[in-house]
């Protein structure tokens, strides 16, 4: 289940635009280019290195049959093309003006604060996804799932070029290849 070719224009030209909100924005990226699950956008940290904006995932515990993970622990966020360093700055400009604000209950430096400034812990996934259909739903219209926004980025990554690759950005390397061969059915609000 993916997004229509429409709703992925209007979510790109969304996150391109310098007038929206940085933190929504930001969210639709990390969602559509990155493939972040809410779980993932609920537990990640900003962190920045040599001068670059940088998101720090949590990562499980490996089980006893994995070997290795699928996504590097660091994300460092390119600063090409020019709109994507743009909507860094102005995110990490927001965010840390947020910060400061925020009652610093725990020693972590979360990518999503709480509106209220009540503490620094992380949010709640049905948080994180309440805000993600919100900035999806001021981008198409629509309020779009995490879940269909993640196939989308599933898709748009396997659709030219060979589908291992989703394994690097946390796809399991069996499910990676169903994007190869499995039909695509485009979203539709009820």
């Amino acid at each position: 289940l993916i997004c229509s070719d429409e709703h992925f224009v209007q979510i790109k030209n969304y996150i391109r635009h310098q007038d929206t909100n940085a933190e929504r924005a930001l969210l639709l990226a990390l969602i559509i280019f990155f493939g972040f699950s809410a779980q993932e956008l609920a537990q990640a940290q900003v962190v920045v290195q040599e001068n670059k904006l940088c998101i720090k995932i949590k990562r499980k515990n490996l089980t006893k049959g994995k070997k290795h993970y699928c996504r590097k622990e660091f994300l460092e966020l390119p600063q090409e093309p020019k709109w994507f360093f743009d909507l860094q700055k102005r995110f990490f400009t927001n965010w840390s003006a947020h910060y400061q604000k925020v009652k610093k209950t725990y020693p972590s430096t979360p990518l999503l604060l709480p509106m209220n400034n009540t503490h620094n812990r992380y949010l709640n996934t049905d948080t994180v996804m309440m805000r993600v259909n919100v900035a999806s739903k001021e981008a198409t219209g629509s309020s779009i799932p995490v879940r269909v926004l993640r196939q989308t980025c599933g898709h748009i990554y396997s659709a030219k070029s060979d589908s291992s690759i989703l394994s690097t950005l946390g796809w399991s390397e069996s499910f990676a290849y169903f994007y190869s061969w499995l039909p695509r059915t485009y979203y539709k609000e009820n």
